[in-house]
């Protein structure tokens, strides 16, 4: 996870939350809205999944949905809230099985309607966490976010974690390339952390860019790979 910093709600959703016409809920909400509201999440989290931080999109293979952190079934009262919508991946698209050949499903699809006890907007929970690099698991020092990491929104899956393991082996081997062994320039190490938390032209940042960061500041403060 990435921390969330929540803009300015869109104005079609606070226009249905006043609809007298109607009970206003997420289910009917006008497809204006709907679209307005995953276009400012798509902006704000710059189109990377609010729980697994891989792309999300459209057109992408993660696919894309709009996730309630604190479930619509359990609290309708926040099935409007602006800082209970977050975006997320389908959950399903890292795996090429079926579910039924036991592809794994993470995320909201893992989530479906239970609650959890950590929030990708709470600098709080996501100070707490850290990626292992040679086992590309996501790690809380909290013990009730471990387990929603681990068995809620089941992040520590096998072929996420995999994923994740290539992609710090990647990245280490790139700056080692660039920067050369031992010991790193803090100019050089912060550079590459301004380019990995500067978006494109497009409003996009780079896949699993929190673990970038969390690479890169650790080395800043080591000074070495």
């Amino acid at each position: 996870m990435r921390l969330i910093r929540k803009k300015s709600e869109p104005k079609q959703l606070a226009a249905h939350r006043r609809d007298k016409s109607r009970t206003p809920t997420w289910d009917n909400c006008p497809a204006q809205t709907v679209a307005a509201v995953t276009a400012c999440l798509l902006l704000e989290q710059n189109h990377l999944c609010a729980y697994c931080v891989r792309r999300i999109g459209k057109t992408e293979p993660n696919g894309l949905q709009v996730e309630h952190i604190s479930p619509q079934r359990s609290t309708p009262q926040f099935g409007l809230a602006w800082d209970n919508l977050v975006a997320v991946c389908k959950g399903l698209s890292v795996s090429k099985s079926p579910p039924a050949q036991g592809a794994a499903r993470h995320c909201d699809s893992s989530k479906g309607h239970r609650t959890i006890s950590i929030s990708p907007l709470s600098l709080n929970d996501i100070s707490k966490i850290t990626c292992g690099r040679g086992s590309g698991r996501i790690l809380s020092s909290d013990d009730s976010a471990q387990e929603d990491i681990d068995k809620t929104l089941n992040l520590n899956c096998h072929l996420l974690t995999s994923v994740r393991k290539g992609f710090i082996e990647g990245l280490v081997s790139g700056l080692t390339r660039k920067l050369g062994k031992g010991t790193w320039k803090k100019k050089d190490l912060d550079a590459a952390l301004a380019a990995w938390r500067t978006p494109d032209n497009k409003g996009y940042l780079p896949e699993f860019v929190f673990i970038a960061e969390a690479v890169l500041a650790k080395r800043t403060r080591r000074g070495r790979a």
